[in-house]
């Protein structure tokens, strides 16, 4: 028996009317199999729904374009008001680097040119070139107006571009270069900020780092926190950390 891959997408609506209103769509399709592709047909369907929820009208045709069965209950609605006068408007599209490319159709992490917000690479517009006056890609960055090839249907709608797409940074972000920031942060309080010898200081942070320990239930702690060790204390207390946000600080 095989198993079939499941996918979810969540959507959420900002109402003109309302903005106290905030709902949360759940739309599951199955994966692709043979020629059938769930998923294409699951975002043309969705975006003929919120083309309905922008115009804020009942529409007069299914999403592949055919009219509605004559005396049937659609065929009534068509041309109405969808909700007594609101208008839903997606206005975002979150969600991970696999989702990105899979789904939105949006150039793949692991390819030569990996960025949908612009035309960097790794030859003539590297992405990794952040020097002012040397970053070429910065000149380069995509507005509303561009549209790259093989994108979802979602962005035909005349309401979402490029600039709709927003990271979902707790699974984005480059988690290697946090190490650097906290040992930025625990390098300037041992030895700039803290009136106290490097040694003196690092133990007065390892009682407050202690402290909130207790104080929010942490589970995986760093035991001892020395100068000798201080590299060793970024990584595992970024590790420890990531693991809940509610510890992430």
């Amino acid at each position: 028996m095989s198993i079939d891959t499941l996918s979810y997408y969540n959507c959420t609506l900002m109402f003109s009317i309302d903005t106290n209103i905030d709902p949360l769509i759940f739309v599951a399709v199955f994966a692709a199999r043979g020629n059938a592709h769930p998923r294409k047909r699951a975002f043309k369907r969705m975006k003929w729904s919120f083309q309905a929820c922008y115009e804020g009208i009942w529409p007069m045709k299914d999403d592949l374009g055919k009219k509605w069965p004559e005396g049937s209950e659609d065929a009534k609605r068509a041309g109405t008001h969808l909700a007594g006068g609101k208008r839903g408007v997606l206005y975002i599209l979150t969600g991970d680097l696999d989702y990105d490319a899979k789904s939105l159709g949006l150039p793949s992490y692991n390819s030569a040119s990996p960025c949908f917000s612009c035309p960097c690479n790794l030859t003539t517009m590297p992405w990794y070139e952040l020097r002012v006056g040397s970053a070429e890609w910065i000149n380069h960055c995509y507005d509303a107006t561009v549209f790259l090839e093989g994108l979802c249907s979602l962005f035909s709608l005349p309401f979402i571009s490029l600039v709709s797409v927003a990271h979902d940074w707790q699974h984005d972000k480059n988690l290697g270069t946090d190490q650097y920031f906290y040992g930025s942060v625990l390098w300037l309080l041992v030895f700039q900020v803290l009136p106290s010898s490097p040694a003196n200081n690092m133990a007065l942070i390892q009682e407050e780092v202690k402290a909130e320990y207790q104080a929010l239930g942490v589970q995986v702690r760093f035991q001892n926190l020395r100068l000798s060790n201080l590299p060793q204390f970024i990584y595992v207390f970024f590790v420890a950390t990531s693991w809940d946000e509610k510890y992430y600080s």
